[in-house]
């Protein structure tokens, strides 16, 4: 019986959802970072994300991005391009909300670098802040080899991230 009421409640709740053009503009962009290790070598990564929600649910992201390290072996630029599925749930005004995405992608770099991915995570809006967490699984193509001990690095990566982002609209 507990069950339903639960039900009840949250399908009440997804009703109230409410998305316009002026609080969901079609284009966006944003800046991020994150950090990790790949072949034992440490990186920071900067982007510059562009992203076209073109329908209801979909987000088609370009992110130029910037990977350096305490070693020239992971250092690499490149640009990331994905379709992510979207679940967005926010207030009237906008000012607050969650997104769920999730999705498959290409990225593109240096031979050793590129490779297809699959993304997920969930951005939390408050206000001109968004607060999130995610995952993005890299299988690349043609992996490179370590310069100090000759051995092909892994022919994939698992990136964690964490979102604390602005950014804005066109």
């Amino acid at each position: 019986m507990a069950f339903g009421f639960f039900f009840v409640s949250f399908q009440a709740q997804a009703e109230r959802r409410y998305r316009t053009t002026e609080s969901s503009p079609q284009w966006t962009w944003d800046l991020g970072a994150a950090a990790g290790t790949y072949g034992n070598y440490s990186y920071s990564e900067f982007d510059f994300g562009l992203n076209d929600h073109f329908a209801e649910n979909f987000n088609w992201r370009n992110v130029v991005w910037d990977r350096f390290g305490n070693s020239s072996a992971v250092s690499s630029m490149g640009l990331d391009s994905s379709l992510r599925y979207e679940l967005v749930s926010q207030t009237e005004s906008g000012s607050a909300g969650f997104r769920f995405f999730v999705g498959p992608g290409l990225r593109l770099a240096s031979t050793q670098y590129s490779g297809a991915f699959g993304e997920a995570g969930v951005i939390f809006r408050l206000g001109g802040l968004n607060l999130g967490a995610g995952v993005k699984a890299l299988n690349y193509f043609s992996p490179g080899k370590d310069p100090v001990t000759g051995l092909i690095f892994p022919s994939s990566d698992m990136m964690y991230f964490i979102i604390i982002s602005g950014g804005g609209a066109f």
